[in-house]
């Protein structure tokens, strides 16, 4: 008697499941939600990292550390990055032109994007003020 059971259900199973059809467009949007969890789950350890006093950062071997926001910015590594990006620039605001109080600036904002902090593509020159107007947007 439980073989029976078993068969049956075993039956219906395969027949809901034959019944289950999955059109490209539904596999598309699957495929898009998957990879939208995965990038809230990036930032999600990021913003913990955050809230924790800590942040990550990509170093010479691309590898992933652990290091404050304020220890990043004293690195070797960003201030000559930070010299090469000012004089290509020619100490320029990007934004308004001022030559004064400037700042260079993730433009993928370093808290979220992580991977792309010393990505010279991802910098710009901002005077103080723009920056300010600027916080984490992209732009």
């Amino acid at each position: 008697m439980k073989l029976v059971k078993s068969q049956k259900i075993q039956s219906w199973q395969s027949l809901f499941l034959s019944r289950i059809d999955l059109l490209p467009d539904d596999l598309n949007k699957i495929n898009i939600l998957r990879s939208r969890v995965c990038e809230l789950e990036k930032q999600n350890k990021v913003l913990k990292n955050k809230l924790s006093g800590q942040e990550s950062k990509v170093v010479k071997d691309e590898t992933v550390k652990t290091i404050s926001h304020k220890d990043f910015y004293k690195s070797q590594r960003w201030l000559k990055l930070r010299f090469h990006i000012l004089n290509k620039h020619k100490r320029k605001c990007v934004t308004c032109g001022s030559l004064s109080n400037l700042q260079v600036d993730h433009i993928l904002p370093r808290s979220i994007y992580p991977e792309k902090a010393f990505d010279e593509n991802n910098l710009q020159v901002l005077c103080k003020e723009c920056n300010f107007g600027k916080s984490n947007s992209v732009y």
